[in-house]
């Protein structure tokens, strides 16, 4: 097995690099590392992003860099139990401080959080302390993790974000396919329904097209994000289309965006080097490429896709088998995020409309960066209505099958009714033609999985009706 996996020839400075160690980068050691860092370069700054539920900071390493250049946010650790993305950020970090990629700051504003769940780090937990997937949160923002990193985008704007992580080697997959996962690392970007064009041609072949050839130079095998179904044992299913991950919901955002995993979840620190090497490869070249690149175009108004499928096709995948490290090549069942197939849609409204004593809806609407007014006086509107047809509550898990993000959801159908009303004065309404509006519709469109209403945020009303409105066309 380890000559599949051999160790690169790499020298790094970072914590859990120290000669002898045996375990990872502690909390203490990270925060001491990046203190460093900003005292001995005065282009950085050290920020607090945070703090965690455990009290513990979140700090962000803001690298000034060119003042017209891209803006790149690199994300680590949201998963304490994968911490080779954020050892890589801190590789990253350490090598624009006084390294070999200082040079990119010349072109480059890039802002970087190397644990964004810190208790889960420092116990070597997935979730945070109370539960909560951080990388679900991305949307609904109900943990002060998810929080801290959505004041990042907001104050920031990225026009690149990097999302690390470590996927699992044995697992499901060894039970479902006699076999071992093959690749150092896999990739996906965002991929979610109303996703702007150029957003994911620039990620194809802006990005992708960098990212992939530097790490087969670097002798690193890589494939597409893919992961097990608990359901279906012979499925494999690529990244979510969901938007409440940071890879989808940056999308939405009109930011290049991509996830990389590499191979390290339930093998200690087995090929801890060739692991940080690879996030690092990979993360090198979304900055060379991000140097080089001009901005995404913003993303066109359209309708709305409220939920969507994945499409199922035969692919080839090769394990390695356990005992004699032999390649197995197996045909699996592929569900593939590269083309997803719309099943609900609705003609994209000129904005939302919410009571007048929707305080608490509107602040989680600012926090995401959507910009919302108040109508001054009461004006006459075209509308649209939702009324329930069916109503029940279900369990949202992710693909992975794990409980530990699960929470209860309002599963429901919805008529829409057109009609002119009234519409009182301190109504507040969101447009949609602003550069957050995909974002803001699929979190005020009653049938979206990470929605308000499907989480309980905005209720169903008396008599099936819902506090939310859909304006056809824009108050004067």
């Amino acid at each position: 097995m380890a000559a599949h996996f051999p160790e690169p020839a790499v020298d790094y400075r970072t914590p859990s690099f120290v000669p002898g160690r045996q375990d990872f980068t502690s909390h203490h050691e990270m925060m001491a590392f990046v203190a460093e860092l900003a005292a001995i370069n005065p282009r950085i700054e050290l920020l607090t992003a945070g703090a965690s539920q455990g009290g513990r900071t979140i700090p962000a390493l803001l690298f000034g860099g060119a003042s017209s250049g891209a803006t790149v946010l690199i994300i680590g650790l949201q998963h304490g139990n994968e911490p080779a993305g954020g050892e890589a950020a801190l590789v990253i970090a350490d090598r624009l401080a006084r390294g070999d990629l200082a040079p990119l700051l010349e072109r480059l504003r890039i802002v970087i959080v190397p644990r964004a769940n810190p208790d889960g780090a420092e116990a070597f937990r997935r979730v945070t302390d109370n539960g909560l997937d951080v990388n679900r949160d991305h949307t609904l923002q109900r943990s002060p993790e998810g929080q801290a990193l959505g004041r990042l985008f907001v104050a920031f704007a990225p026009d690149i974000v990097i999302d690390a992580h470590e996927f699992t080697v044995g697992g499901r997959w060894e039970r479902n396919f006699g076999g071992l996962a093959r690749p150092d690392i896999l990739v996906q970007y965002a991929m979610t329904g109303n996703l702007s064009a150029s957003v994911t041609a620039a990620q194809d072949r802006l990005y992708r097209e960098a990212i992939v050839p530097a790490l087969e130079r670097a002798g690193l095998a890589n494939d597409w994000y893919f992961t097990s179904d608990p359901a279906q044992p012979r499925f494999v299913s690529m990244g979510g289309i969901l938007a409440d991950t940071s890879r989808n919901v940056a999308g939405l955002r009109g930011a290049v965006s991509f996830l990389f995993e590499t191979r390290g979840a339930g093998i200690g620190r087995t090929n801890w080097n060739r692991r940080v090497f690879a996030h690092v490869v990979a993360m090198e070249a979304v900055l060379r490429a991000a140097a080089r690149r001009p901005a995404v175009a913003p993303p066109a108004e359209s309708d709305i896709v409220i939920l969507a499928e994945q499409t199922v096709e035969l692919r080839t995948l090769v394990f390695l088998d356990p005992a004699s490290g032999a390649e197995k090549p197996t045909e699996v069942q592929w569900r593939s995020s590269l083309t997803i197939r719309p099943t609900l849609v609705r003609p994209r409204a000129a904005g939302y409309l919410l009571a007048p004593d929707a305080e608490s809806v509107v602040a989680r609407l600012v926090h995401l960066g959507v910009h919302v007014e108040r109508l001054p006086a009461a004006t006459r509107l075209v509308v649209e209505t939702y009324r329930a047809l069916t109503l029940s509550h279900g369990v949202k898990q992710d693909v992975r099958g794990d409980d530990k993000g699960a929470g209860t959801i309002v599963k429901g159908s919805f008529a829409t009714d057109r009609t002119e009303v009234e519409v009182q004065a301190g109504t507040f309404y969101v447009s949609t033609t602003q550069p957050l509006g995909a974002l803001a519709a699929i979190v005020l469109e009653p049938e979206s999985p990470v929605g308000y209403v499907a989480n309980g945020i905005v209720p169903v009303g008396s008599g099936d009706s819902l506090p939310i409105r859909r304006a056809l066309e824009a108050p004067r």
